[in-house]
C-alpha cells in the first residue's frame, strides 16, 4: 500500500489494520508487533508504525 500524505488517509488506513487483524489493544493503536514470518502484515505494521511516529 501506497504510504499516506495526509492524517486523514493514516487513520483511515490504521482503522483498516485494526479491522483486518481484529485489533482490539485500547493502548497500542496497532497492537504488538507481528510475527515475521506473516510477511504481508509485518510490512503493512512497519508502514503504519513509521506513519504514526511524527504523531
Amino acid at each position: 500500500m501506497p504510504r499516506s500524505s495526509s492524517p486523514g488517509r493514516g487513520a483511515t488506513r490504521v482503522l483498516l489494520y485494526r479491522l483486518t487483524y481484529r485489533v482490539d489493544d485500547q493502548v497500542l493503536a496497532l497492537g504488538p508487533s507481528p510475527d515475521p514470518e506473516d510477511e504481508h502484515r509485518h510490512q503493512w505494521w512497519e508502514e503504519l508504525t513509521t506513519e504514526l511516529r511524527p504523531w
